[in-house]
Order: C-alpha cells, then structure tokens, then sequence
C-alpha cells in the first residue's frame, strides 16, 4: 500500500473530497467507509497532504501557510493539455467515446474546439489546419504520447476493439510476477495515446528510494518487448524450418503442434507449452517470474475461451486477426526486436542461428546458414529491418492461407 494510505481518512477524505472523488469515479459510492475508501484510492493519493491536490473542485491551489505552492512555489500543477486537432467534432466524439473524457464549458472562441476533463487535467482542442501528426512510431512504446491510467483495462480494450481501432499492446514486467498493461492506440490526428494500468507502479515511484528495487525493475522493465513479438517470432521461425515439407503440409498446422506437441498432448496449448517453446527461443533454462507473467498474458490472448488452454480454433482465430487488423509496424517491430538480442537494430548470423538452434535443435546449421543467405539479399551478414519486412510479409501470407484440411 501506498505512503498515501498511512494517512488519516477523516483530514484527508473531506466531504467535499469525496464527493470530488465519486464525480470522478462513480462506482465507489457505493463505499461509505471513508477508511475503505482511502484504500481503493491510495495510489491516486499517494504523498497528497490534501485531497484537493487530485479533485477538480479543489484544483485551483492557494499557497500554504508555509508561503510555497506544489513545486517549488511557482508551479502548482498541470493546467491543461492542448490537442491541435483537423476537426474539433472527431476528435471530441474519440476522446468521450472511446477516452471516457467529460465534457466542460467553453468559451466562444472564434476557433472551433472543446474543452474536456480528464480525471485530473483539462485537454484542450482547437480546430486547425495546421494539426500535424507526429512522428512515425519507429521506436515502438518510445513515441511522444500522453498516457492516461486505467482502473479496468480489460474493458478499455473492449471498448477500442468494438469501436474497431487499431492498437498495440504492450506487457511491461516489474518483477516478481507483476507488470503493467499498455495500450498504444492513435486519435483521429494521429497523436499517440497510452492506456494503462500504470498505477501499480505507484508504490515504487512514489516510495522511499529502494535501491535495490530499483535494479530489480531495470532489470525486468522491458518496455516495448512484448510477450506477442516473441511469440510471432517463434512462428517465423517454425515456419522456416518446416518450409521445405510441401504444400500438403498447412503451415499453421504445423506452427500449432510445434506448441501444443511440447508436453506431449497435441490438441491444445497450455500454459506449460507456451513456456516450454519460447524458452527456447529466448535460450533460458529456467524462467525468471518476470517472463512466465509475459507468458501468462499471452496465453490470456489466446484463449478466447476462459478455459486455460488454445485450441487450434482458437490459435487460428488470434492469428488471423493480429495479421490483418493489428499495426503491421508495430507487429514487424516487436517480432524483430525479440529477434535483435543485442539491439544493434539488425540480426547478425549468429543471433539467427542461436535462435534458430534454441527453437529447432535438429537443425543443421548449414541449413540455417542457408535460409540466413536467402533472406540477407545484400550480402552483408546482416537482416537489415527492410529485409525483414520481406520475410514478414511472407510469413502473413502462409498464416493467412486456409488451413489444410485433415481427411
């Protein structure tokens, strides 16, 4: 629990707190409590010596009796964020539908726009020819971005998968088994949005400096290498291996029992097969905690169902719509970053045959070498990212063929 929740419910939960908090976040009126309800909302509190630093009623800050304001005197928070958008309508119906952002009053500016709050600041749009998009999202996560937590993130993906937008996911481990959620999805003016459950780093961040913490999360804060890249990496390389086998053999046939084969049951994957084969790949003996909560969240992904295993339906179904509904880039970013172990930002001879000797340890590694040369068109060692697009592209075309049917 968080430093905030040490601290007297009664002083910090003032009525007109709590009614800032239930404008905010309906569904805790139902907890009269005020020592419960500091509970539910500690994170949002942590290190505040007064409700009002987080409520909208009490947003606009007095100096203390100790004559300073919230940073350093000056500065007494974030007053708005401002979107210069191409057309205020869109962007309003985006940020309130999707965003869940409330409407607020606005002046009547000569410029179109809407004002919007967002739990704790106001976003501003203004209509403009001039909005611009920024810049192609080449670093993957590492894009300019405003980032907005999440109390339910399953049902803030459900609402962006409904409303049929785009997005990639992110898992971010924090160690011990624990890890945040990301979502990185565009607006209608192509400024990059995060979602997540961010908070549950809260402890941390807002904590007394624990040093060795703080190594333990450098180690295991892999931003931007998601358990997905990984897993459509894995495919790429089974697909490679078994490509010489003749059209007779359906390539996501045999992608599927490479995975549900590894603990001897063939008709479905579980948990421990998803473990098994992309433990190979990334070459560890033994998982790290960090890496089976990336696994568990990936077989969360799959299993449509709820049931604790993929069937080959399934499987079938989240490939086909990772492939043709997902961010192409994004996807080709996180397979070839899981790929690029030293992030050089290309994948030398002995990285591919590594990985290729973890995943398929039958393989000959003049066969390897072989499938290494015809993918590395210039002849430079190396899979450059735009040779890598190539081989993607192959890869999306054999996974989207109708499955072989068995007689």
């Amino acid at each position: 629990m968080g430093a905030g929740a040490s601290v007297n419910a009664e002083t910090l939960l003032t009525d007109e707190a709590c009614e800032a908090l239930y404008t905010i976040r309906p569904m805790l009126r139902e907890i009269t409590n005020k020592e419960e309800l500091l509970a539910r909302v500690h994170e949002d509190l942590v290190l505040a010596k007064d409700a009002r630093d987080f409520m909208p009623k009490g947003f606009h800050l007095e100096k203390s009796s100790k004559g300073h304001g919230v940073v350093e005197g000056v500065i007494s928070k974030v007053g708005h964020i401002c979107r210069v958008v191409k057309d205020s309508e869109v962007a309003k119906k985006f940020y309130t539908n999707i965003i869940g952002a409330k409407l607020l009053n606005r002046p009547k500016f000569p410029t179109n726009g809407y004002w919007l709050w967002l739990g704790n600041t106001q976003l501003h749009l203004i209509e403009s020819e001039l909005a611009m998009a920024p810049d192609h999202p080449q670093g993957g996560t590492r894009v300019n971005h405003i980032s907005f937590d999440c109390y339910d993130f399953d049902a803030v993906e459900a609402r962006i998968k409904e409303a049929g937008i785009k997005y990639n996911k992110v898992f971010v481990p924090l160690g011990n088994g624990s890890g945040i959620n990301q979502i990185f999805v565009q607006d209608p003016d192509s400024h990059w949005i995060e979602l997540c459950d961010c908070h549950r780093f809260n402890d941390f961040i807002f904590g007394p400096y624990d040093e060795k913490r703080g190594e333990e999360l450098r180690k295991a804060y892999l931003e931007g290498v998601e358990p997905k890249g990984t897993f459509m990496a894995t495919l790429l390389f089974i697909l490679m291996s078994h490509s010489d086998e003749g059209a007779a053999h359906s390539p996501l046939k045999d992608m599927f029992d490479t995975f549900a084969g590894a603990d001897g049951d063939s008709n479905t994957i579980s948990e421990d097969d998803l473990q098994l084969i992309l433990g190979r790949l990334m070459g560890k003996q033994e998982l790290q905690e960090s890496d089976k909560a990336q696994i568990k969240a990936m077989l969360k992904r799959l299993d449509s169902s709820a049931d604790g295993v993929v069937t080959f339906d399934e499987f079938h179904k989240y490939l086909t719509e990772e492939l043709l509904n997902s961010d192409v880039e994004a996807l080709m970013d996180s397979m070839f970053v899981a790929l690029d172990v030293d992030g050089s930002g290309t994948i030398t001879a002995k990285e591919f045959t590594r990985d290729f000797k973890n995943l398929v340890p039958s393989m000959k590694e003049e066969d390897i070498g072989a499938i290494f040369a015809s993918i590395d068109q210039n002849r430079d060692s190396v899979i450059t990212r735009d040779e890598f697009t190539v081989l993607f592209q192959k890869f999306r075309e054999a996974v989207l063929l109708p499955p072989v049917k068995e007689n």
